[in-house]
């Protein structure tokens, strides 16, 4: 969920400075009816901070109340208006209280359980994803700061941080590009200079507020109010991060409290600096031209140019579908990319994503494909020559050159040796190990991959994944008895560690292991087997309404999903039957797949029972 703004949290954070900017004017102006609009931005935007279910804001927000509400008791009003708004403090504190209290009663309440926002603080308090990323965040971030205390790693280098923190195998790495905790963040960023450098920020904008309270150039509500303001900032960046957004209105605010005395202390417009106005005035107006012609011209390539450029990619991302050819896609991602200015990466990753479509889509016939690919591997190396030591996009070019070797043999060392950068990269990163056996699959090395795989299992023998991985490397060594014995450990621990597999609800197999394992079978020639794990893929779609197609699948396939599943095999069950010479069959089984799905399968089954009808022409 985000709008033009960003994600909720950013939204939660510009209003939080909006309702105390509202707070500050509403103290300022003497008109009832500019109070009273006052009043109603700030009710406004805190109903809105409500339903963005930002947990940070809103904490920092009731914070931000405390103080204030803590502020008028403890302050001697002489307005009567304050006066009876300080009557209201007790109010304001029950109110917390009560929201206190019915958090505590949620479980008994039916109308909390629908509310989005106290059901977000509820899951804080059980095993909450965001909350567990958040903290294995701050994890990393801790041992990143540890490895460069003084300086840190540099701006926007949260990535280095991945380096030096050991992943383990069973771990579900999230790719973060911030610690969600300001403290952290400038600590990684900047190191321990970078963080006082920061921190010094507000101890200059408490001790200008300070100075000019003493002074009496500002009234001690409106110091109160902008501290608390301040307070309530750092605060929710205690669980995020900065924005643009937020930081317009955290400068701005600055800006304010560095100009608080010369607004309010008017100059004596009969000194002898003001003696020569017109000629300063002339200067200034030099200077205003000046800067205005400065600004124009950067303003157009460092605003304009990419403003122009993350348009197009957006038009693009959005109308993916909508495109009837490849090279018209092509021409449009050229285009972005050639303008000159930031956002190429997010190009980059939109060709990515249609490549990987189209090699497994197997769309290579389609005009233009070949050559889409081939474009996105030259700008795939242009972004990898600018991030050597990215953990994060060598890994993601890793994934996508090892698709790539699926159909192109050469893409295969191009893989291994990103695969080895990644490990000296972080010699802790488990979870390549898996990476490697892959290559050995891919280089047919069969007994290299058993080796590893054993290895490995020695370390983590409850590793589900490890144990199919081995099924399939014993299947293509042809050793029975550790294929039979891997799968049996295969199917006890999910059936352990899966209620739902365990109470037959969905398939101990997923479609795309099943198709695997009778894949294997098909590269040693054993159609037998190949076609039993081939039946029990159809048997699954058909008995099963929960499937997923594999183990990082996100959903259970729809009907449709289903149908074109069922087409396709078909398709590669006719194969078979030629390989085992049974024409008629194999003729059978390309018309089931016209049959189920004629607009997308027709094509190639009527492939399939041309070649047999030309072959008994030529017998």
């Amino acid at each position: 969920m985000a709008g033009t703004i960003g994600n909720p949290p950013f939204l939660a954070a510009y209003l939080l400075f909006s309702v105390f900017l509202g707070l500050l004017l509403m103290h300022m102006t003497q008109k009832k009816y500019f109070k009273l609009l006052c009043i109603f931005s700030v009710i406004i935007n805190a109903i809105v901070i409500y339903l963005t279910a930002s947990r940070g804001a809103i904490i920092a927000a009731v914070a931000g109340a405390v103080i204030m509400s803590m502020s008028l008791i403890f302050n001697k009003l002489k307005n009567p208006a304050e006066i009876n708004f300080k009557k209201a403090v007790p109010l304001i504190l029950g109110l917390l209280i009560l929201l206190s209290a019915a958090l505590l009663a949620y479980n008994y309440i039916e109308l909390l359980k629908n509310d989005r926002t106290v059901s977000r603080f509820m899951l804080i308090f059980s095993d909450d994803p965001s909350v567990r990323t958040r903290i294995d965040a701050w994890k990393m971030a801790w041992n990143g700061i540890k490895e460069n205390p003084l300086l840190g790693w540099g701006q926007e280098n949260f990535i280095g941080v991945y380096t030096v923190n050991p992943i383990y195998l069973g771990d579900k790495l999230i790719w973060l590009d911030r610690a969600h905790n300001i403290i952290l963040d400038w600590l990684v960023n900047a190191g321990i200079l970078g963080l006082c450098s920061y921190l010094a920020i507000y101890g200059t904008a408490f001790y200008i507020l300070l100075h000019n309270f003493r002074r009496k150039i500002i009234s001690k509500n409106e110091a109160v109010i902008i501290t608390t303001a301040i307070i309530v900032y750092f605060i929710q960046n205690l669980f995020s991060f900065d924005s643009i957004s937020s930081y317009l209105i955290f400068f701005a605010l600055m800006a304010y409290i560095d100009n608080i005395e010369s607004m309010k202390i008017t100059p004596d417009l009969n000194s002898n600096d003001n003696v020569n106005l017109k000629k300063t005035g002339m200067k200034s107006l030099l200077v205003t031209i000046s800067a205005l012609i400065i600004f124009a011209i950067t303003s157009y390539y460092i605003n304009y140019i990419p403003i122009k450029k993350i348009r197009l990619y957006s038009n693009i991302s959005m109308s993916l579908s909508k495109y009837e050819s490849f090279p018209t896609l092509l021409m449009d991602l050229n285009k972005a990319l050639s303008y000159r200015a930031f956002g190429d990466t997010y190009i980059r990753d939109v060709m990515q994503g249609v490549s990987q479509q189209i090699i497994k889509d197997q769309l290579y016939e389609q005009e233009g494909a070949l050559r889409f690919v081939q474009k996105t591997v030259e700008e795939i190396e242009k972004e990898l020559s600018a991030n050597k030591l990215n953990l994060e996009y060598i890994m993601k070019t890793f994934w996508f050159y090892k698709l790539l070797g699926r159909y192109d043999t050469s893409f295969i060392k191009v893989a291994e040796i990103l695969l080895k950068r990644c490990m000296l990269i972080n010699p802790q990163y488990q979870r390549l190990e898996l990476d490697m056996i892959d290559i050995y699959f891919l280089k047919k090395d069969y007994v290299s991959a058993v080796n590893n795989i054993k290895r490995i299992l020695k370390l983590y023998p409850d590793s589900s994944v490890l144990h199919f991985k081995l099924a399939v490397a014993s299947i293509l060594t042809s050793k029975e008895l550790e294929t039979e014995n891997a799968l049996e450990n295969y199917k006890n621990l999910r059936i352990a560690n899966n209620d739902v597999v365990a109470s037959g609800i969905e398939p101990v197999f997923y479609i795309k292991q099943l198709y695997t394992l009778g894949q294997a079978y098909l590269e040693i020639k054993n159609y037998k087997y190949a076609m039993k794990y081939y039946d029990e893929i159809l048997s699954n779609l058909v008995n099963y309404r929960n499937i997923q197609l594999g183990p990082g699948s996100a959903q259970f396939l729809t009907d449709e999903e289903k149908m074109n599943i069922k087409a396709k095999l078909h398709l590669e069950i006719a194969k078979v039957h030629i390989a085992m010479g049974d024409e008629e069959n194999a003729r059978k089984e390309a018309e089931k797949a016209i049959e189920i799905a004629p607009l997308k399968f027709t094509k190639e089954a009527k492939k399939i029972i041309d070649q047999l009808i030309n072959k008994d022409k030529v017998l």
